[in-house]
């Protein structure tokens, strides 16, 4: 089984709908991530956790795929620094509820949303709602970190709100995942 649904062609989709997989929707963000981390920082990692996700419950027989990621999302509160790409919250929730839709009618129906931005909580409150009573759709949505939070809370070294935003939790994540673009002259290290 493929792990990226791009990868499919549309006859294959027809096939893969036949097997009833879990669709892994990542949604991201294109903002600010500090000095030291660029823009791309929570599509890139939710993309990347997803798709290791996938790879992992291959290696388990649990089928599943992950479909576009879906690259930025609702960040206002960033649009004063520079690059940030946001969009509003109706125009987030529409286009996550046409993308639902779409996958829906090639019967793939078993969704989840996997976030890696907190900006986009509670739009996907809201969408979760939208679909369940307006279409009769069910989804589940989650945040990636909603799966470590007690790992992360062994290792981490900060203090409490430590681990948000640019914080000692995105920018480990990013040394392991792409060590080459975190710029490790502008962290402010104190252990």
């Amino acid at each position: 089984m493929k792990i990226n649904l791009s990868n499919y062609t549309w006859e294959e989709v027809k096939d893969l709908a036949d097997l009833d997989p879990v669709i892994l929707l990542p949604l991201g963000a294109f903002e600010q991530h500090g000095k030291h981390l660029p823009l791309k920082v929570d599509e890139f990692m939710v993309n990347k956790i997803a798709i290791e996700s996938v790879n992992k419950s291959h290696d388990k027989n649990i089928k599943a795929v992950v479909a576009p990621v879906i690259w930025t999302g609702y960040s206002p509160h960033h649009m004063d620094f520079a690059g940030t790409i946001s969009i509003k919250d109706e125009t987030l929730t529409n286009l996550i509820i046409d993308i639902v839709e779409s996958l829906v009618k090639n019967k793939l129906e078993r969704i989840l949303i996997l976030n890696g931005h907190g900006g986009n909580i509670a739009i996907l409150k809201n969408v979760g709602q939208k679909l369940k009573y307006d279409k009769n759709i069910y989804i589940a949505t989650s945040s990636y970190w909603d799966f470590a939070m007690k790992e992360i809370n062994d290792w981490r070294k900060s203090e409490l709100g430590g681990i948000n935003h640019a914080c000692e939790m995105e920018t480990a994540l990013m040394l392991h995942m792409e060590e080459n673009i975190v710029k490790k002259i502008k962290l402010k290290i104190t252990l």
